[in-house]
């Protein structure tokens, strides 16, 4: 880049950086430009993160309702059903 190009590139950055110091440029920036890409940006991802969000409760529920199965159908290790001992005995 020229040297010309470079000083009048230099010294726009500068201004931009000087009008953008003041309060009233920083609402303007904010309320004109952040916020509506923000507001835009969070509707876009508004769904999926819904989505995501009911698919994790989903998931947890059926984790739960899994162990839940597990635990009641398991014998107990006290149980009173036990085979009888065969051991030493003749048939």
């Amino acid at each position: 880049m020229s040297a010309i190009k470079k000083d009048w590139v230099q010294t726009w950055i500068q201004k931009l950086i000087q009008a953008t110091q003041t309060e009233e440029n920083k609402k303007l920036l904010q309320i004109l430009l952040i916020d509506p890409i923000i507001n835009h940006i969070l509707e876009r991802l508004f769904p999926y993160v819904f989505g995501l969000c009911m698919l994790f409760i989903l998931l947890t529920i059926m984790i739960f309702i899994t162990l839940l199965i597990v635990f009641t159908r398991l014998p107990s290790p006290f149980n009173t059903y036990a085979l009888p001992n065969t051991v030493g005995t003749i048939s």
